[in-house]
């Protein structure tokens, strides 16, 4: 394991989208990082002290230090970002055809996916 931290890129009100599969090459052997919740902490704590942006993102994405562009990711090919609403915000809904799993780490709320509300907490 090494020390390496992951970089922090702020993509607030930024367009989404997916890292294409040529953005990087499966023999790509990016050593671990850890994120520590001190870290995760303090970027939930910067992105909650930002005005709303126009599209309602307040978002980090969470780079290793091997990456570059196009296919800034955690890993090969994944994107992982820090998204944070406060209470009574929303965001503009979005259209994907990219795999997304989402969780929340503080709070509750829904999202509305193909038309029914998700509930989450």
């Amino acid at each position: 394991m090494t020390n390496a931290s992951a970089k922090f890129i702020d993509r607030t009100d930024r367009p989404i989208g997916p890292i294409r599969p040529d953005d990087v090459r499966a023999s790509d052997q990016w050593p671990p990082v850890i994120v520590s919740k001190a870290e995760i902490d303090a970027e939930i704590e910067r992105l909650a002290s930002l005005p709303v942006p126009a599209n309602g993102r307040r978002q980090t994405m969470f780079v290793h230090p091997s990456a570059s562009q196009p296919g800034e990711g955690l890993v090969p090919g994944v994107q992982v970002t820090l998204d944070v609403l406060k209470p009574g915000e929303q965001t503009a809904a979005i259209r994907h055809n990219s795999t997304q799993v989402n969780f929340c780490i503080l709070g509750g709320g829904y999202t509305v996916v193909a038309g029914r509300r998700v509930t989450f907490q």
